[in-house]
């Protein structure tokens, strides 16, 4: 009796054991691959811990495939994994949390793409569950190819749109030509990669920047430069030139524009070109380009550039200098364009460029000796020449009133009924209390100018008409006072 009690607790005692068998996966620190190539193997990490785990526990997957813990105990890749045998005969085991490695050819994927939803589990106890996605990585390569190569062909049609100075910018800005090497590079290598080769192909190409989209933003037509006063600065002209000045600087600086204004013609275009990469990624730039008429100029002279952001010229073979944050070349090694591009947010008038001669070369402006006004003689005939000029303008001036007053009504409205529709309704319209402001935004509504409305608005008010001459110097008007008859 004694005996069969030993060997009922003996029982239970092996019972309780094999039913506490466990095993815990934690989150942390564990990596599932999901994607695969068409018939890789699993790459799985698993931070994983044994409680009186059978070696003999199967591993066995959606598959179909399986495989036994003491085969995968046994791998060089788990060789570090530190296990306890839970009794003599070492087969159950237990461990701390640590990684386990589960690779190799036991748990193959499918051999067709598409996504998969695949559960690995042990002794029918679940491990993961995950869907994974099978295909071709070279597929993947090709299809990011052909979106970077789209986004290239993109840009350079609408670069195409630009004059050449301007193209010649932008494709040195956005690299196109280096973009267009390294694609092609990827586009042949690719082929001949293997698998593991893949990922580091993939983010090759996806690291490149190419705009889906470049359109031009804003523009300024050729007009004559004149620097900002702000942005000559002869202490960098006179550590680039060797030179220096002596006197007020702002005597220096107008001898700047009157060297400018008499010895060199200066024009600028300007255009703000915006590269869009993405939903609220972006990114805008300004193009100069200068055009200089040197015919007058008979002295070196340098244009000198401030500190401007990703400055890109568009003739990369100009012999450009940099002191101090400041570009500069001399204009003798220039045709008679310099066309650049920078990222620098600013006006467009308010470019920090200046031109000017060595400042050696420049003359202060300074009062001159006013003794040879004091001779009668000449006083005579500069006063005679004031007289005379007054004269013409005034004539001129009249004339011009008298033809701007009988012609001004004529060209605002082509016929008299015109004007009588307009004014008819502002007198109505006054009647019934409108604002003048109600006035003039409903008379817009229905067609009419902004020019046609305030000269009726004005001749219906008896205001003066801007441009007119009014009484008591009514030249020229149709429509002449009546005075009052003495009773």
């Amino acid at each position: 009796m004694r005996c069969k009690n030993i060997f009922i607790f003996v029982f239970v005692v092996v019972l309780f054991g094999l039913a506490s068998a466990s095993f815990q996966v934690s989150e942390q620190g564990s990596v599932i691959k999901n994607k695969y190539e068409p018939s890789e193997c699993l790459q799985a990490t698993l931070n994983i811990s044994f409680f009186n785990q059978s070696l003999n526990s199967t591993f066995n997957d959606s598959l179909g495939n399986s495989v036994s813990l003491s085969t995968l105990l046994s791998q060089s890749y788990n060789s570090e994994y530190h296990t306890i045998p839970y009794d003599s005969t070492n087969t159950t085991i237990n461990s701390a949390p640590q990684l386990f490695y589960i690779s190799g050819s036991n748990f193959q994927m499918p051999a067709t793409e598409g996504n998969i939803t695949y559960k690995l589990e042990i002794d029918g106890q679940k491990l993961f569950e995950k869907v994974l996605e099978i295909s071709s990585r070279g597929k993947d390569i090709e299809n990011a190819l052909a979106i970077k190569y789209s986004d290239l062909n993109i840009s350079k049609h609408e670069i195409s749109k630009y004059d050449i100075p301007t193209q010649k910018i932008l494709n040195e800005y956005f690299k196109i030509n280096q973009i267009e090497e390294r694609l092609w590079s990827i586009k042949e290598g690719y082929t001949e990669a293997s698998p593991s080769e893949y990922e580091n192909l993939f983010g090759n190409i996806t690291e490149i920047r190419i705009p889906k989209r470049i359109s031009k933003t804003a523009s300024v037509n050729s007009m004559v430069f004149y620097p900002d006063r702000e942005a000559i600065n002869l202490h960098i002209l006179a550590q680039i030139d060797g030179g220096e000045f002596l006197g007020k600087e702002n005597e220096y600086i107008d001898a700047v524009y009157i060297w400018n204004n008499e010895k060199l013609k200066t024009t600028v275009t300007f255009k703000e070109i915006t590269a869009y990469y993405g939903i609220g990624d972006q990114e805008t730039m300004g193009v100069y380009t200068f055009n200089f008429d040197k015919s007058k100029m008979d002295e070196e002279a340098y244009m000198i550039i401030g500190n401007l952001e990703n400055v890109v010229f568009e003739d990369e073979t100009l012999p450009v200098k940099e002191y101090n944050g400041y570009l500069y070349l001399n204009l003798k090694d220039v045709y008679n364009t310099v066309s650049f591009s920078t990222t620098s947010n600013i006006n467009f008038l308010d470019v920090p460029v200046f031109i000017s001669p060595s400042i050696d070369r420049l003359t202060p402006s300074k009062i001159g000796d006013y003794e040879r006004w004091q001779k009668p003689k000449k006083w005579a005939l500069f006063v005679l020449i004031v007289i005379i000029l007054v004269l013409i303008s005034a004539i001129s001036y009249i004339l011009l009133q008298i033809w701007y007053r009988k012609k001004y009504e004529t060209y605002l409205f082509k016929t008299k009924n015109n004007l009588y529709n307009i004014m008819v309704y502002i007198q109505g319209a006054k009647r019934k209390g409108m604002s003048r402001d109600d006035i003039i935004k409903n008379l817009k509504k229905a067609g009419w100018t902004k020019e046609q409305v305030n000269y009726a608005l004005q001749k219906y008010e008896g205001k003066k008409i801007a441009g007119l001459i009014h009484p008591p110097l009514n030249i020229g008007s149709q429509e002449q006072e009546k005075k009052p008859k003495k009773k």
